[in-house]
This record gives C-alpha cells, structure tokens and sequence, in this order.
C-alpha cells in the first residue's frame, strides 16, 4: 500500500505533462506490477515454494521509491525528466521482478513434481 502511495503522488506531479495519459498508463501498469510481486509472492509461499528473489524485492523498492522522491524534491529545475526517467525505469524493473518470480517459482515446481 505504501508503494501505491509514492506512486499516486507521482502521477500528481504529472498531472500537468504533456503526456499525461502515458504517464497514466505507465502508473497504472507500475502500480499493478507492484501488486503482483507481492501476489506472486504469496502464491508461491502457498504452495509450499518460496520466492525470495528478484531485483525489486520490498526493501529495494521502497530505497529506490524515497531516493526519486528526494531526487525530485532537491533538483526542481529536472523534476519532469527525474519524473519520467524514473517512472519508466521503475515499471521496467517492476515488470522485469515479476517475469523472474514467475519463471522462479514455475522452474522450482516443476522440479519438485518430476
């Protein structure tokens, strides 16, 4: 939920870019990535698996979230690249923990049924 938070308050910060619904649809797809490698997560600890790994985990997320906030809040004159160039970045890398935690999880299962 606090992820969600940075996150909106982001997409405030870009209410007034020109592209406005790109950085809406880049929100939306961080934010759900953002879900599911929690979801993923859960799953997998539900089937007796575990899936600790990945380049966003919890703790990075939230490091990678407070220092593009701060980047934002002390260098107002490259807020709105500092903006963009982190919010792509955060949903590739988001994106990209969920695709492993998939494949993790998918591999360990399949070696545990044969």
């Amino acid at each position: 939920i606090s992820d969600f938070f940075y996150i909106l308050g982001f997409w405030i910060l870009l209410w007034n870019a020109d592209r406005f619904f790109l950085a809406s649809g880049l929100i939306f797809a961080s934010s759900f990535a953002t879900v599911m490698i929690s979801y993923v997560k859960a799953r997998s600890e539900a089937l007796g698996g575990t899936c600790s790994i990945g380049w966003m985990e919890r703790g990075w997320r939230t490091i990678y979230l407070i220092i593009w906030a701060f980047l934002v809040c002390i260098l107002p004159p490259l807020a709105d690249p500092i903006l963009w160039a982190g919010l792509i970045l955060y949903c590739v890398l988001t994106s990209i923990t969920v695709l492993q935690r998939i494949n993790y999880s998918r591999t360990e299962f399949s070696r545990s049924k044969g």
